[in-house]
């Protein structure tokens, strides 16, 4: 999918099979159905796939996306939208690689808000025995056709905080600068998305958290 890493953190080691981490959530935010922000847990290998919150239509909403040979389906066939979550609310996200499928579970204030399963194929499942990279990233994601800057989307704010990985032994570790690394991807790899003509571009990360915003209207 194309669009705009705004930041991202991947573990170093390749062995993990569960992410918990806090997410806020933007102060401001917009999206449509082609160009929408996303606040992402990734799974990665040599397969690999994305799972977490896209905003869309005037709500949170959890999803799906993977690469081909991946999930079966390739992506979600129904969004799961999450009530009684808006700007600014800071949530938990659990997302874990199970035997069949990786699972994420969105939190608010202790209760569970939603649940999204992504299906393995029998390759992504023997790709992924032994553990894999995890990351969670800021993203305007695109499957827009054409020139589409400027447009009315964007995303203030948003931070992901206090995370903690899980290893296929078992063993838990805070999520940090010694166990993973940081990219800061405000230029983008999609040809139709010129930062430079953005209203708004900004990123910043400490030892275990990343922010990040990204307007795509006008100067």
């Amino acid at each position: 999918m194309a669009g705009i890493h705004i930041i991202s953190r991947t573990t170093k080691p390749n062995k993990y099979m569960k992410i918990e981490t806090e997410l806020v959530l933007p102060q401001w935010v917009s999206g449509d159905n082609l160009v929408k922000p996303e606040y992402i847990i990734g799974f990665y290998k040599s397969l690999g796939l994305d799972i977490g919150i896209c905003y869309e239509d005037g709500e949170f909403q959890l999803f799906y996306w993977s690469l081909k040979g991946t999930c079966d389906p390739q992506g979600e066939t129904e969004r799961v939208i999450l009530g009684d979550v808006g700007v600014g609310d800071t949530l938990k996200l659990v997302a874990t690689l199970e035997s069949t499928s990786v699972v994420l579970k969105v939190y608010k204030s202790g209760r569970l808000k939603g649940t999204m399963t992504a299906p393995l194929t029998s390759r992504a499942i023997s790709d992924f025995s032994n553990g894999c990279y995890i990351n969670r990233e800021l993203v305007i994601a695109s499957n827009a056709k054409g020139d589409y800057t400027p447009r009315n989307v964007y995303t203030y704010n948003a931070k992901f905080d206090n995370g903690k990985v899980t290893k296929v032994s078992g063993r838990t570790y805070s999520l940090n600068n010694s166990n993973s690394k940081i990219s800061h991807e405000l230029d983008p790899d999609d040809r139709y998305i010129k930062v430079s003509e953005c209203k708004y571009a900004d990123c910043s990360d400490g030892y275990d958290w990343e922010k990040g915003s990204c307007d795509l209207n006008k100067k």
